[in-house]
């Protein structure tokens, strides 16, 4: 293990304190080898999501130098999209390890429930509409307060929306809705 073999387990001889020690060891190595896998799944993804922006970035560029493209403002407006979208990757990727690291500053404030509904549905109505699904806010029992970041909990909910609607078939129905939970908190569903 100390070696970076992270599928070696040790035999389990026994019930006794050694053995459980044995068990809890096997627990731990696979712990580890899972979060080894799931981090080299994010590294691939992490390294296909920024070559996707940048590989549009070097050929526009590319074409312009070829003389292919005209060196207009449209052709700018393009590339400087595609930076900001890069960009926009990169800080996702600062907020991840920051989170993972658990140092990610949160800015809570006492937000409206029905109104955070209201504005995730107007803004994925258009789009709703496109594909055809039926999108409805069921007002949120009470109580209708909660207190977290707001930039948090949109990028939350739009990413559960955005899933919602990429699985949803045509003349399927999302509802979105908030009711009480334990501890004075509020379920957003």
């Amino acid at each position: 293990m100390a070696d970076g073999d992270l599928s070696a387990r040790v035999a389990v001889r026994g019930r006794d304190e050694i053995g459980q020690l044995a068990l809890r060891f096997n627990a731990m190595a696979v712990n580890l080898e899972e979060q080894e896998a799931l981090r080299q799944h994010m590294v691939a993804d992490i390294a296909h999501e920024l070559r996707t922006p940048l590989s549009v970035i070097q050929g526009n560029l590319q074409a312009i130098l070829d003389g292919v493209y005209p060196l207009e403002i449209e052709e700018v407006r393009t590339i400087y999209d595609e930076t900001r979208l890069l960009s926009h990757l990169i800080t996702q990727l600062y907020e991840l390890a920051q989170a993972e690291a658990g140092q990610l500053a949160l800015a809570h404030e006492t937000l409206d429930a029905g109104d955070v509904l209201e504005q995730m549905a107007a803004s994925f109505r258009a789009l709703a509409q496109q594909q055809q699904v039926n999108l409805e806010v069921v007002d949120p029992d009470p109580p209708r307060c909660v207190s977290a970041d707001a930039n948090r909990l949109q990028q939350i909910l739009h990413n559960l929306l955005g899933n919602a609607l990429r699985y949803t078939p045509a003349n399927g129905h999302i509802r979105l809705g908030a009711t009480p939970a334990s501890g004075g908190q509020i379920r957003f569903w």
